[in-house]
């Protein structure tokens, strides 16, 4: 009967940490493509360089 418990708890917590890490994953992808895309550094650099220049 021990066993049986014991086996029981060992598939439950592994099924909880594969979860939580597919959670994890899926939490990094939504903040990817959550983030704007915005003008490179280069084109910063050149709009700076064109302000000076007036």
């Amino acid at each position: 009967m021990f066993f049986i418990e014991n086996s029981l708890v060992t598939i439950s917590l592994f099924i909880f940490i594969v979860l939580r890490a597919a959670e994890k994953a899926n939490k990094k992808e939504e903040a990817v493509a959550i983030a704007p895309a915005g003008p490179s550094q280069e084109e910063l650099l050149s709009q700076i360089r064109d302000l000076l220049k007036k």
